[in-house]
C-alpha cells in the first residue's frame, strides 16, 4: 500500500539524528521556560503563564517548523510511492495528513517535556478548585489551551507548507517567520471579551490567554478563526491544484 510505505519511510525521522535534536530543543526550552513564568503561583497558574511567556511559545514554533520541514524532507525521498499517486490533490492531501500526524506527536513530546518541568518546580502547588469559567477547574481549561495552541500552529504551518509548495521553499519559509514576528511584536488588547464585535481576528490572540466574559464567546471566537484559516487553507490548495505545478524539493 502506497500510503503505508510513505508513512513508514517518514517514521524514519525518529529513528535518526534529527529527533535528538527536537529532544534536547525539548528540554532546552522546559527548563528556561520553567524560569520564565515565575515563581509565587500556583501549578495551574504556571501552566497558563507558559503560553504568554517567551521561551515555550518560541522553542514550540521553531520545533513544529523543524519536525514539519523533516516530515517534508522524508516523504519526498520517497520516490517509488510518491510516483504512485494518481494526482496532485492525492499527494497534497496525504503530505498534509502526515504532517499534522509528525506535528501532534512534536507537540505531545515537547508538552510533556516542559510539563515535567513545572512539575517538578510547582509540585504541591495545586489548586484545582481555581477556576477561569464557574464550575469549570482550571486544569480542564489548560486542557483546552493546549489543543487551542496545537491547532492553531498546525494550521499556520500547513499555509507556510503550501506556499512552499506552490512557490519555493524560501518564501514558505519567510512566510512562516512573517507570521511569528507578527505574533511576537503584535500590540494586543488585553480587555476582557464581551461581546461578539470584540471578537479578535488575528491569530495571535489565540496563541495567548486572554479573558473572556464566558465560555461560550471563547469557544465561539475559537472556531471561528479555524474555520478562518482552514478556509485559507483549501483557497489556497485549490489555487494550486488549478493553475501551478507542485514544487517536490527537500
Amino acid at each position: 500500500d502506497k500510503l503505508t510505505k510513505v508513512e513508514k519511510e517518514n517514521r524514519e525521522i525518529y529513528k535518526e539524528g534529527k529527533f535528538k535534536i527536537i529532544i534536547i530543543l525539548s528540554v532546552i526550552s522546559g527548563y528556561f521556560n520553567m524560569v520564565d513564568i515565575g515563581k509565587n503561583i500556583s501549578f495551574e497558574n504556571a501552566i497558563t503563564n507558559s503560553f504568554n511567556g517567551i521561551m515555550y511559545p518560541l522553542f514550540l514554533f521553531f520545533i513544529l517548523v523543524m519536525t514539519a520541514s523533516f516530515a517534508i524532507t522524508n516523504y519526498n525521498k520517497n520516490y517509488q510511492s510518491l510516483i504512485r499517486f494518481n494526482n496532485k490533490k492525492e499527494y497534497l492531501e496525504n503530505l498534509l495528513s502526515t504532517i499534522f500526524k509528525n506535528l501532534l506527536f512534536v507537540y505531545i513530546v515537547y508538552s510533556i517535556i516542559c510539563l515535567s518541568f513545572i512539575i517538578i518546580k510547582y509540585f504541591g502547588r495545586y489548586e484545582f478548585e481555581t477556576s477561569v469559567y464557574s464550575g469549570i477547574p482550571n486544569f480542564i481549561y489548560n486542557i483546552f489551551l493546549y489543543i487551542k495552541v496545537f491547532l492553531i500552529y498546525e494550521l499556520i504551518i500547513k499555509v507556510g507548507v503550501l506556499i512552499y509548495k506552490g512557490t519555493s521553499k524560501i518564501i514558505g519559509v519567510l512566510f512562516l517567520l512573517l507570521m511569528y514576528i507578527l505574533k511576537s511584536s503584535w500590540i494586543y488588547n488585553i480587555n476582557i471579551i464581551d461581546s461578539f464585535k470584540k471578537i479578535p481576528l488575528f491569530f495571535g490572540y489565540y496563541l495567548i490567554t486572554i479573558s473572556y466574559s464566558n465560555l461560550f464567546l471563547e469557544l465561539f471566537s475559537f472556531i471561528l478563526q479555524v474555520t478562518i484559516l482552514v478556509i485559507i487553507i483549501e483557497l489556497i490548495k485549490h489555487f494550486i491544484l488549478k493553475y501551478k505545478e507542485i514544487n517536490i524539493e527537500d
